[in-house]
C-alpha cells in the first residue's frame, strides 16, 4: 500500500463523517484491519515519514486503545 492511500485511510478513520462500512466498501479493509493499519503506521512512522507527527501517532494510539473498549 503506498503512503498517499495509507494517509487517506488514516484520516477517513479519524473523521467523524466516515464509518468503517464505507473504508471497507472503498479500500477492502475491515475495521480491525483498519485498526492495525493505524496501529502500525503510528508505531513505524510516528517520528519520521508518512505525514505523521510523533504527536499525531500519540493521538492515533489513543483512539485505537479507547475504541478498543467500544463495540463496532
Amino acid at each position: 500500500m503506498d503512503d498517499a492511500t495509507r494517509s487517506e485511510i488514516i484520516e477517513m478513520a479519524l473523521s467523524d463523517h466516515t464509518s468503517f462500512d464505507a473504508i471497507e466498501s472503498l479500500h477492502g479493509l475491515s475495521a480491525d484491519q483498519v485498526k492495525t493499519l493505524m496501529r502500525n503506521t503510528a508505531i513505524a512512522h510516528g517520528a519520521s515519514g508518512c505525514g505523521i507527527s510523533a504527536r499525531g501517532a500519540q493521538i492515533i494510539n489513543k483512539v485505537l486503545s479507547f475504541a478498543g473498549h467500544l463495540p463496532l
